[in-house]
């Protein structure tokens, strides 16, 4: 893979804000494929790892060259997915759509970080007005990513967060359901959203 093919996975201009459908759909795609073949995403960390030191001077200090742990969590995440058994695909469920559109749209104008709505609504209260048979739930935010590829591969690394949560989440075994929503952000351009539930 030539390093312009490498980079137009994370770097192409993301789509109008009323065209989101297909965004969010590849960002179930590219869940989807993490979980039913997880050694499908060692290349691209590979890469990762082979440019790491000498990135291109257009794409210095942008994902995924700016990373906080560096290239030990590349290798991190190189041997989890070596270990991980393949698991069900995630089904689209319109209600978590909904769900994570009314959290984008609240917080994304207000150029907020968190789970919670600004009125103080949790995430298991938003999630579960719209899912009430839920077993379990979960969700991940990822902000100012510009691809759907970027998005998934950025939670999968998880660069920065202790107990890799959104990578949990995209691995969980219980899960069987997914929806999502990507809209602006006023401090970093965009929002995804992807809340689960089993």
């Amino acid at each position: 893979m030539s390093l312009l093919n490498f980079a137009s996975l994370f770097f192409q201009q993301v789509p109008p804000f009323s065209n989101r459908t297909a965004f969010d759909g590849a960002i179930l795609n590219y869940t989807n494929q993490a979980r039913t073949d997880p050694k499908s995403f060692i290349p691209y960390l590979q890469q990762i790892l082979a440019t790491q030191d000498t990135p291109p001077p257009n794409l210095r200090g942008r994902f995924p060259y700016n990373l906080v742990e560096g290239t030990a969590i590349i290798n991190e995440t190189i041997d989890f997915l070596n270990n991980t058994q393949p698991l069900n695909i995630l089904v689209w469920d319109q209600r978590l759509n909904q769900s994570c559109e009314v959290l984008v749209n609240d917080t994304g104008k207000l150029g907020l970080l968190q789970h919670e709505t600004s009125n103080g609504t949790t995430m298991s209260e938003r999630i579960r007005q719209y899912v009430m048979d839920a077993n379990t739930i979960g969700e991940n935010l990822a902000f100012g990513y510009t691809t759907p590829f970027s998005v998934v591969l950025a939670l999968i690394i998880d660069d920065g967060i202790p107990n890799r949560g959104h990578r949990a989440n995209i691995f969980k075994p219980q899960f069987r359901f997914m929806g999502g929503y990507t809209g602006p952000h006023s401090r970093f351009r965009t929002m995804s959203c992807q809340d689960f539930s089993g």
